[in-house]
């Protein structure tokens, strides 16, 4: 037999878990940056780069590597 699912306390727990992964990202953007390495996001489909000095940027900061882009 099915257990009936009680929606406050799911929504409860989907909170929780939403917390969780935000202290998560939070974490992992601070342990880059304190390593040096840039935090890469797309907005509106333009990439932006948030530098270890704080500043923020949409100049690639590996440029070997960023993509190349085309003509025509």
């Amino acid at each position: 037999m099915k257990k009936a699912i009680d929606l406050a306390e799911h929504e409860r727990e989907v909170e929780e878990d939403i917390e969780t992964m935000r202290a998560a990202v939070k974490k992992a953007q601070a342990d880059c940056l304190a390593h040096g390495v840039p935090i890469c996001y797309m907005i509106d489909g333009v990439m932006h780069y948030e530098l270890p000095s704080g500043e923020i940027t949409r100049e690639c900061p590996w440029p070997d590597v960023a993509p190349k882009t085309t003509e025509g």
